[in-house]
Protein backbone atom coordinates (compact mmCIF):
# COMPACT_ATOMS: atom_id res chain seq x y z
CA UNK A 1 0.00 0.00 0.00
CA UNK A 2 2.80 2.57 0.90
CA UNK A 3 4.51 1.75 -2.55
CA UNK A 4 1.21 2.39 -4.41
CA UNK A 5 1.10 6.04 -2.24
CA UNK A 6 4.55 6.90 -3.42
CA UNK A 7 4.20 6.03 -6.83
CA UNK A 8 0.60 7.60 -6.81
CA UNK A 9 2.89 11.05 -5.31
CA UNK A 10 5.80 10.53 -7.79
CA UNK A 11 2.79 10.54 -10.99
CA UNK A 12 1.23 13.66 -9.28
CA UNK A 13 4.42 15.34 -9.60
CA UNK A 14 5.41 14.63 -12.48
CA UNK A 15 1.87 15.14 -14.24
CA UNK A 16 2.09 18.77 -11.93
CA UNK A 17 5.37 19.23 -13.52
CA UNK A 18 4.07 18.69 -17.14
CA UNK A 19 1.24 21.16 -16.50
CA UNK A 20 3.66 23.87 -15.10
CA UNK A 21 5.88 23.19 -18.41
CA UNK A 22 3.11 23.57 -20.41
CA UNK A 23 1.71 26.73 -18.71
CA UNK A 24 5.38 28.12 -19.56
CA UNK A 25 5.51 27.56 -23.31
CA UNK A 26 2.15 28.53 -23.61
CA UNK A 27 2.74 32.13 -22.16
CA UNK A 28 6.19 32.46 -23.67
CA UNK A 29 5.70 32.47 -27.55
CA UNK A 30 8.82 33.79 -28.56
CA UNK A 31 12.33 32.17 -28.50
CA UNK A 32 15.54 33.73 -28.36
CA UNK A 33 17.54 33.64 -31.61
CA UNK A 34 20.94 32.43 -31.92
CA UNK A 35 23.27 32.89 -34.53
CA UNK A 36 24.78 29.90 -36.57
CA UNK A 37 26.93 31.88 -38.76
CA UNK A 38 30.08 33.88 -38.09
CA UNK A 39 29.76 37.50 -36.48
CA UNK A 40 32.07 39.66 -34.58
CA UNK A 41 31.32 42.74 -32.75
CA UNK A 42 33.35 45.62 -31.09
CA UNK A 43 32.36 44.50 -27.38
CA UNK A 44 34.19 41.17 -28.34
CA UNK A 45 37.44 43.30 -29.44
CA UNK A 46 37.81 46.05 -31.48
CA UNK A 47 37.54 45.63 -35.12
CA UNK A 48 40.75 46.03 -37.73
CA UNK A 49 40.79 48.19 -40.93
CA UNK A 50 40.22 44.87 -43.54
CA UNK A 51 37.16 43.75 -41.31
CA UNK A 52 35.02 43.46 -44.56
CA UNK A 53 37.05 41.74 -47.60
CA UNK A 54 37.30 44.21 -50.27
CA UNK A 55 34.80 44.06 -52.79
CA UNK A 56 32.53 41.58 -50.76
CA UNK A 57 28.78 42.19 -50.90
CA UNK A 58 27.84 44.40 -48.11
CA UNK A 59 25.31 46.05 -46.36
CA UNK A 60 25.53 49.15 -43.45
CA UNK A 61 22.78 49.13 -41.32
CA UNK A 62 19.99 49.05 -44.08
CA UNK A 63 21.78 50.79 -46.96
CA UNK A 64 23.60 48.27 -49.69
CA UNK A 65 27.08 49.32 -50.31
CA UNK A 66 27.50 49.77 -53.91
CA UNK A 67 30.39 50.90 -55.46
CA UNK A 68 29.12 53.09 -57.98
CA UNK A 69 27.34 55.35 -55.73
CA UNK A 70 31.11 55.96 -54.73
CA UNK A 71 29.36 56.10 -50.91
CA UNK A 72 32.05 53.14 -50.16
CA UNK A 73 35.27 52.66 -50.81
CA UNK A 74 37.92 50.61 -50.25
CA UNK A 75 41.42 51.99 -49.76
CA UNK A 76 44.84 50.20 -49.45
CA UNK A 77 46.61 50.78 -45.65
CA UNK A 78 49.26 53.13 -45.50
CA UNK A 79 51.46 50.99 -42.83
CA UNK A 80 52.80 49.03 -45.30
CA UNK A 81 50.08 45.93 -44.82
CA UNK A 82 48.84 46.26 -47.95
CA UNK A 83 45.20 45.80 -46.10
CA UNK A 84 42.54 47.24 -47.78
CA UNK A 85 40.23 49.13 -45.02
CA UNK A 86 36.38 50.41 -45.94
CA UNK A 87 36.38 54.36 -46.21
CA UNK A 88 32.57 55.66 -45.68
CA UNK A 89 31.74 59.13 -47.95
CA UNK A 90 30.29 61.44 -45.32
CA UNK A 91 29.58 64.80 -46.63
CA UNK A 92 30.24 67.83 -44.12
CA UNK A 93 27.85 70.42 -45.85
CA UNK A 94 24.56 68.75 -46.80
CA UNK A 95 22.60 65.48 -45.58
CA UNK A 96 24.67 63.70 -48.30
CA UNK A 97 27.15 60.62 -48.31
CA UNK A 98 26.93 57.45 -46.23
CA UNK A 99 25.74 60.19 -43.28
CA UNK A 100 22.43 58.37 -42.45
CA UNK A 101 24.40 55.09 -42.20
CA UNK A 102 26.17 56.90 -38.96
CA UNK A 103 22.99 56.69 -37.00
CA UNK A 104 23.32 55.64 -33.34
CA UNK A 105 20.61 54.55 -30.82
CA UNK A 106 19.56 57.02 -28.36
CA UNK A 107 21.95 59.73 -30.29
CA UNK A 108 20.79 59.46 -33.73
CA UNK A 109 22.40 60.91 -36.46
CA UNK A 110 25.88 63.04 -36.39
CA UNK A 111 26.20 66.11 -37.17
CA UNK A 112 29.21 66.27 -39.09
CA UNK A 113 31.74 69.31 -40.38
CA UNK A 114 34.92 70.84 -41.78
CA UNK A 115 36.80 73.55 -39.73
CA UNK A 116 40.09 74.63 -41.57
CA UNK A 117 41.84 70.98 -41.91
CA UNK A 118 39.50 69.30 -39.47
CA UNK A 119 36.61 66.91 -40.16
CA UNK A 120 34.47 66.41 -36.67
CA UNK A 121 31.36 64.09 -36.20
CA UNK A 122 29.58 64.49 -33.43
CA UNK A 123 26.77 62.60 -31.49
CA UNK A 124 24.91 64.43 -29.00
CA UNK A 125 21.67 62.63 -26.99
CA UNK A 126 18.99 64.65 -27.77
CA UNK A 127 17.36 63.95 -23.93
CA UNK A 128 21.31 65.48 -22.04
CA UNK A 129 23.67 67.50 -24.22
CA UNK A 130 26.23 66.16 -21.96
CA UNK A 131 25.98 62.94 -23.32
CA UNK A 132 28.13 62.95 -26.19
CA UNK A 133 30.59 61.18 -29.01
CA UNK A 134 32.86 63.79 -30.57
CA UNK A 135 35.19 62.77 -33.27
CA UNK A 136 38.14 64.75 -35.26
CA UNK A 137 39.88 63.70 -38.52
CA UNK A 138 42.67 65.63 -39.37
CA UNK A 139 42.56 65.55 -43.31
CA UNK A 140 45.80 63.79 -44.50
CA UNK A 141 46.78 62.97 -41.08
CA UNK A 142 47.16 59.41 -39.89
CA UNK A 143 44.91 59.53 -37.12
CA UNK A 144 41.93 60.35 -35.29
CA UNK A 145 41.66 62.47 -32.04
CA UNK A 146 38.55 60.97 -29.96
CA UNK A 147 37.70 64.32 -28.39
CA UNK A 148 34.87 62.91 -25.94
CA UNK A 149 32.68 59.54 -25.62
CA UNK A 150 30.38 58.81 -23.26
CA UNK A 151 29.47 55.14 -24.21
CA UNK A 152 33.29 55.03 -23.00
CA UNK A 153 33.76 57.53 -20.07
CA UNK A 154 36.06 59.10 -21.97
CA UNK A 155 36.65 62.86 -21.33
CA UNK A 156 40.15 63.63 -22.03
CA UNK A 157 41.37 63.80 -25.56
CA UNK A 158 42.94 60.83 -26.68
CA UNK A 159 44.96 60.05 -30.15
CA UNK A 160 44.20 56.90 -32.28
CA UNK A 161 46.70 55.81 -35.34
CA UNK A 162 44.94 54.98 -38.58
CA UNK A 163 46.50 52.74 -41.01
CA UNK A 164 44.37 55.30 -43.74
CA UNK A 165 44.10 59.19 -43.33
CA UNK A 166 40.72 60.70 -43.76
CA UNK A 167 40.80 62.35 -46.84
CA UNK A 168 38.60 64.60 -48.79
CA UNK A 169 37.79 64.43 -52.65
CA UNK A 170 40.42 66.48 -55.06
CA UNK A 171 40.20 69.26 -52.37
CA UNK A 172 36.62 69.33 -51.77
CA UNK A 173 35.74 70.45 -48.58
CA UNK A 174 32.48 68.66 -48.38
CA UNK A 175 32.93 65.23 -49.41
CA UNK A 176 35.72 63.23 -47.32
CA UNK A 177 36.09 59.06 -46.92
CA UNK A 178 37.12 57.83 -43.03
CA UNK A 179 37.79 54.31 -42.18
CA UNK A 180 34.48 53.12 -41.03
CA UNK A 181 35.98 50.46 -39.16
CA UNK A 182 37.55 53.40 -36.50
CA UNK A 183 34.02 54.98 -36.16
CA UNK A 184 32.59 51.46 -34.97
CA UNK A 185 35.21 50.33 -32.67
CA UNK A 186 33.98 54.55 -30.94
CA UNK A 187 30.52 54.23 -31.01
CA UNK A 188 30.02 50.04 -31.18
CA UNK A 189 28.76 48.09 -33.77
CA UNK A 190 29.61 44.44 -35.74
CA UNK A 191 29.24 42.72 -38.83
CA UNK A 192 27.60 39.09 -39.51
CA UNK A 193 29.56 37.24 -42.39
CA UNK A 194 27.35 35.39 -45.14
CA UNK A 195 24.02 34.74 -43.14
CA UNK A 196 22.34 33.61 -46.14
CA UNK A 197 24.89 31.97 -48.01
CA UNK A 198 25.72 34.38 -50.98
CA UNK A 199 28.32 35.69 -49.87
CA UNK A 200 27.18 38.91 -48.44
CA UNK A 201 28.37 40.86 -44.90
CA UNK A 202 25.88 42.98 -42.88
CA UNK A 203 27.42 46.10 -41.31
CA UNK A 204 25.35 47.55 -37.93
CA UNK A 205 25.91 50.48 -36.03
CA UNK A 206 25.12 50.60 -31.91
CA UNK A 207 24.59 48.09 -29.36
CA UNK A 208 23.59 44.26 -29.87
CA UNK A 209 20.21 43.48 -29.27
CA UNK A 210 18.84 39.85 -28.77
CA UNK A 211 16.64 39.23 -31.04
CA UNK A 212 13.60 36.40 -31.02
CA UNK A 213 11.84 34.03 -33.32
CA UNK A 214 7.68 34.79 -33.05
CA UNK A 215 4.97 36.73 -34.70
CA UNK A 216 4.72 39.87 -34.96
CA UNK A 217 1.65 42.56 -36.72
CA UNK A 218 0.88 46.13 -36.97
CA UNK A 219 -1.91 47.17 -34.36
CA UNK A 220 -5.44 47.33 -35.19
CA UNK A 221 -6.12 50.90 -33.92
CA UNK A 222 -6.71 52.21 -38.16
CA UNK A 223 -9.24 54.55 -38.33
CA UNK A 224 -9.98 53.72 -41.93
CA UNK A 225 -12.17 50.19 -41.36
CA UNK A 226 -14.24 48.07 -43.26
CA UNK A 227 -17.48 45.81 -41.80
CA UNK A 228 -16.59 41.87 -43.26
CA UNK A 229 -18.45 39.01 -42.42
CA UNK A 230 -17.07 35.92 -40.44
CA UNK A 231 -18.75 33.43 -39.67
CA UNK A 232 -22.23 35.16 -39.35
CA UNK A 233 -21.08 37.78 -37.25
CA UNK A 234 -20.11 41.23 -38.60
CA UNK A 235 -16.34 42.35 -37.80
CA UNK A 236 -15.17 45.59 -38.50
CA UNK A 237 -11.47 45.16 -39.33
CA UNK A 238 -8.58 48.00 -40.60
CA UNK A 239 -8.24 48.28 -44.36
CA UNK A 240 -4.49 47.59 -43.81
CA UNK A 241 -2.40 45.18 -42.17
CA UNK A 242 0.89 43.76 -41.84
CA UNK A 243 2.57 40.72 -40.49
CA UNK A 244 5.50 39.25 -39.99
CA UNK A 245 6.48 35.75 -39.06
CA UNK A 246 10.34 34.51 -37.93
CA UNK A 247 10.78 30.92 -37.70
CA UNK A 248 13.34 29.39 -35.27
CA UNK A 249 14.45 26.99 -38.49
CA UNK A 250 15.32 30.59 -40.48
CA UNK A 251 12.62 30.91 -42.66
CA UNK A 252 10.04 33.86 -42.94
CA UNK A 253 6.63 34.72 -44.05
CA UNK A 254 5.60 38.34 -44.95
CA UNK A 255 2.45 39.08 -45.27
CA UNK A 256 0.35 42.40 -46.65
CA UNK A 257 -3.45 42.84 -47.13
CA UNK A 258 -5.18 45.75 -47.80
CA UNK A 259 -8.35 47.71 -49.18
CA UNK A 260 -8.70 48.59 -52.53
CA UNK A 261 -11.95 50.56 -53.14
CA UNK A 262 -13.59 49.15 -55.62
CA UNK A 263 -10.43 46.98 -56.80
CA UNK A 264 -11.44 44.83 -53.55
CA UNK A 265 -8.80 43.13 -51.16
CA UNK A 266 -5.19 42.58 -52.03
CA UNK A 267 -3.21 39.96 -49.99
CA UNK A 268 0.33 39.87 -50.83
CA UNK A 269 2.56 36.44 -49.02
CA UNK A 270 6.27 36.85 -49.46
CA UNK A 271 8.39 34.04 -47.97
CA UNK A 272 12.10 33.40 -47.67
CA UNK A 273 15.37 33.14 -45.77
CA UNK A 274 16.13 35.65 -42.64
CA UNK A 275 19.42 36.52 -39.79
CA UNK A 276 19.32 38.28 -37.49
CA UNK A 277 22.38 39.59 -35.32
CA UNK A 278 23.11 42.63 -33.24
CA UNK A 279 20.80 45.45 -34.96
CA UNK A 280 20.40 43.96 -38.79
CA UNK A 281 17.42 41.63 -39.74
CA UNK A 282 18.13 40.47 -42.91
CA UNK A 283 16.02 39.15 -45.27
CA UNK A 284 16.36 37.23 -48.88
CA UNK A 285 12.67 36.85 -50.46
CA UNK A 286 12.18 33.61 -52.17
CA UNK A 287 8.38 33.27 -52.96
CA UNK A 288 5.49 35.47 -53.13
CA UNK A 289 1.86 35.12 -53.17
CA UNK A 290 -1.15 37.02 -54.57
CA UNK A 291 -4.70 36.95 -53.85
CA UNK A 292 -7.17 39.36 -54.94
CA UNK A 293 -11.63 39.33 -54.63
CA UNK A 294 -14.26 41.21 -53.00
CA UNK A 295 -15.33 38.24 -49.76
CA UNK A 296 -12.38 39.00 -47.26
CA UNK A 297 -12.67 35.52 -46.50
CA UNK A 298 -12.44 33.93 -49.92
CA UNK A 299 -9.90 35.62 -52.32
CA UNK A 300 -8.82 34.47 -55.33
CA UNK A 301 -5.33 33.24 -56.17
CA UNK A 302 -3.53 35.15 -58.87
CA UNK A 303 -0.60 33.43 -58.14
CA UNK A 304 0.82 31.02 -55.18
CA UNK A 305 4.37 30.90 -53.92
CA UNK A 306 6.16 32.10 -57.46
CA UNK A 307 9.82 32.73 -57.76
CA UNK A 308 10.23 36.27 -56.00
CA UNK A 309 10.39 38.92 -58.31
CA UNK A 310 9.82 42.36 -57.07
CA UNK A 311 8.91 43.89 -53.48
CA UNK A 312 7.63 47.59 -54.08
CA UNK A 313 9.05 47.92 -57.35
CA UNK A 314 12.34 46.80 -56.16
CA UNK A 315 13.86 43.62 -57.39
CA UNK A 316 16.41 42.87 -55.23
CA UNK A 317 16.13 39.83 -53.51
CA UNK A 318 18.06 41.09 -50.06
CA UNK A 319 16.98 43.40 -47.82
CA UNK A 320 18.47 45.12 -44.42
CA UNK A 321 16.23 46.11 -42.25
CA UNK A 322 17.74 48.14 -39.26
CA UNK A 323 15.93 47.46 -36.16
CA UNK A 324 15.40 50.18 -33.71
CA UNK A 325 14.07 48.55 -30.52
CA UNK A 326 13.30 44.81 -29.78
CA UNK A 327 13.83 44.97 -26.12
CA UNK A 328 10.50 43.00 -25.18
CA UNK A 329 9.45 40.06 -27.38
CA UNK A 330 6.52 41.82 -28.04
CA UNK A 331 7.40 44.94 -29.86
CA UNK A 332 9.80 44.68 -32.69
CA UNK A 333 10.02 48.33 -33.91
CA UNK A 334 11.74 48.71 -37.64
CA UNK A 335 13.52 51.94 -38.74
CA UNK A 336 11.56 53.41 -41.78
CA UNK A 337 8.25 50.89 -41.11
CA UNK A 338 5.35 50.92 -38.57
CA UNK A 339 6.07 49.71 -35.30
CA UNK A 340 5.17 45.52 -35.18
CA UNK A 341 3.80 44.11 -32.21
CA UNK A 342 2.50 40.46 -30.20
CA UNK A 343 -1.26 40.09 -31.28
CA UNK A 344 -2.51 40.54 -27.81
CA UNK A 345 -0.68 44.16 -28.34
CA UNK A 346 -1.75 44.94 -31.50
CA UNK A 347 -5.60 44.85 -30.34
CA UNK A 348 -6.48 42.64 -33.18
CA UNK A 349 -9.89 40.97 -32.21
CA UNK A 350 -10.62 38.66 -35.40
Amino acid sequence: MKRITVCFTCICMLLAALTALAACAAAAPYAPLRPAFRTLTTDEKPLLPDFVRSGAKCWINNREVKAAENVFTWAKSEDGSNALCLMILVDAINDGGANKSLYIPKYGLPRIGRVRNLLNIIWKNPADPDDMIALDFPIGGGYMHVLENSLKGVKERREVNLPVAAYDIDGDMRFHYVPLYAILNEVGGGVMYDPLGDGAAFIYTGDALQGYSGVWEVSDDSEYRIDVEMGGVTVSVANYWWSLELRPDGTFTEIDRHFKGEGGWFRTEFKGKYAFFGRILAMKYTSESLYFGDDFNNLHPYKADAPFESKWGDTNDVYAEYVDEWKSADVLSIQGSRTLYSKELSGRKW
